[in-house]
């Protein structure tokens, strides 16, 4: 099968440096899970809360301290389509509203581009998507 992308947030940099950053969806298949994961893979602090606003303090102080200036970051979340799928469905759109925020709160004039991006085949990339939909986030754009 075809791996096809989306973009969840932001916008691949295009110039310079490009760091990109793997995580798997499929080790993320509940709220506990995913918050180990990208703890481990984005070296959050010892002190991380492992809770939303805990992860969204580190993820913003990763990006602060993680992406040099003039360079780009992607967040790259492969096998997407198990993001919280034995979860409740509401934490995806929370998941999502927070990547969004950070990514977007982080965009000031020459700052580097950041960009969250889901990979998987396109059929559970469509399902993914209709998660999103059914919980009002506003889908994913690409």
């Amino acid at each position: 099968m075809e791996e096809r992308v989306w973009s969840l947030a932001g916008s691949r940099p295009l110039a310079g440096d490009v760091t990109v950053r793997l995580l798997d969806g499929h080790r993320c298949r509940t709220k506990e899970s995913l918050l180990t994961h990208w703890a481990g893979r984005l070296s959050f602090p010892g002190y991380f809360g492992r809770n939303w606003d805990a992860f969204e303090e580190c993820l913003i102080d990763f990006l602060h301290d993680s992406v040099p200036s003039g360079d780009g970051l992607v967040l790259r979340v492969e096998n997407a389509g198990d993001l919280l799928i034995e979860g409740d469905e509401s934490e995806l759109r929370v998941l999502a509203d927070i990547l969004r925020t950070v990514v977007a709160d982080f965009r000031e004039p020459g700052s580097p581009d950041v960009a969250v991006e889901l990979a998987d085949d396109e059929a559970r990339l469509a399902a993914l998507r209709r998660r999103l939909e059914r919980k009002g986030s506003g889908g994913i754009s690409g």
